[in-house]
């Protein structure tokens, strides 16, 4: 199982684009950036909840800003698949 290494930098992170896309515009255009993925819609935490997408067998991961662990394997809800306002950060 390959293992990947992240460098979390979140002062780069918080300057967000505010462009609704839909899931698969925002997942093309954060990996093609190296940003992260978010809906600002669905962030009920004090601190942003920011999914990485890869292409590993960790699928995209979960980010809490100010904090250092990662959730593997995010599952979307079909809300999510089919939402409009994803954005980049």
């Amino acid at each position: 199982m390959p293992r990947i290494t992240l460098s979390i930098s979140f002062e780069s992170a918080n300057r967000s684009e505010v462009m609704d896309m839909k899931i698969d515009e925002a997942v093309s255009k954060a990996m093609a950036e190296g940003k992260y993925i978010y809906r600002e819609s669905e962030n009920y935490y004090p601190d942003h909840v920011n999914i990485l997408p890869t292409n590993t067998y960790d699928c995209c991961l979960l980010l809490l800003e100010n904090s250092d662990s990662v959730g593997k394997r995010w599952n979307p809800t079909a809300n999510d698949l089919m939402a409009s306002d994803w954005e980049i950060r």
